[in-house]
């Protein structure tokens, strides 16, 4: 600070008596400039983060929306192909019959060997429609994350009232190198492997089976 005039100097309105520095208050000024500055770019940087978690969002919700929307629909499939292999095992239950009447006719010869060879042939048929639709019934139970074979009393076609929330901590019961395998498939994991075995003849009637082996030849049979 600088005093323009003396002590006991007269003045008069207007003059100019203390002259403050400018420096310092230029230099505060400028401080503060910077942290406005500083401000400003943080407030940018967060409105870009929150722009990016709301992008983020977005595709999480969609990605949830369309999964769920691919569990209902494969749930719809499920029960359709529950419907289709009840109608098959009803056809097989027909050509079981038939075919075994056909077996207890054929030694009198009330029916030609030709008939006999077409009620085998249907039963045969028969049989593999039944096996077929029961393991793309499992391939399907298997892709929801949910055991191929129903719990006790349940029926094929029952699911989690919640599935399509819960899907992704549903296949828990994958986890490990547990593999299934249907019609003979292999499976080249070194560790514990579970294989579900069923018979057309009996359908459903699973059993899991163990085995430690590795290999293209460690898959088990039918």
């Amino acid at each position: 600070m600088k005093v323009l005039v003396d002590d006991n100097q007269r003045v008069k309105k207007g003059d100019v008596l203390v002259q403050l520095d400018k420096e310092p208050l230029q230099v505060l000024v400028s401080l503060k400039h910077a942290a406005v500055r500083v401000a400003e770019a943080n407030v940018a940087e967060a409105e870009s983060a929150a722009r990016g978690l709301g992008a983020q969002l977005g595709a999480q919700r969609w990605k949830l929306q369309n999964a769920s929307e691919q569990v209902d629909a494969q749930v719809a499939l499920l029960r359709s192909q529950v419907a289709a292999l009840r109608s098959q095992e009803a056809t097989l239950d027909k050509a079981r019959a038939d075919f075994k009447r056909a077996a207890a006719l054929l030694p009198s010869s009330a029916i030609s060997r030709s008939d006999y060879d077409q009620s085998e042939r249907q039963l045969r048929v028969a049989e593999a429609s039944v096996t077929q639709a029961q393991e793309a019934i499992a391939q399907i139970r298997v892709s929801l994350g949910i055991a191929p074979q129903p719990e006790a009393g349940k029926s094929l076609s029952d699911v989690p009232p919640d599935l399509n929330q819960t899907f992704s901590s549903g296949r828990r019961w994958v986890a490990g190198s547990a593999s299934i395998t249907t019609g003979g498939g292999s499976s080249s994991s070194t560790s514990r492997s579970v294989y579900w075995r069923w018979s057309p003849r009996t359908p459903w009637s699973t059993t899991p089976t163990t085995s430690s082996r590795s290999g293209p030849n460690s898959a088990a049979s039918r």
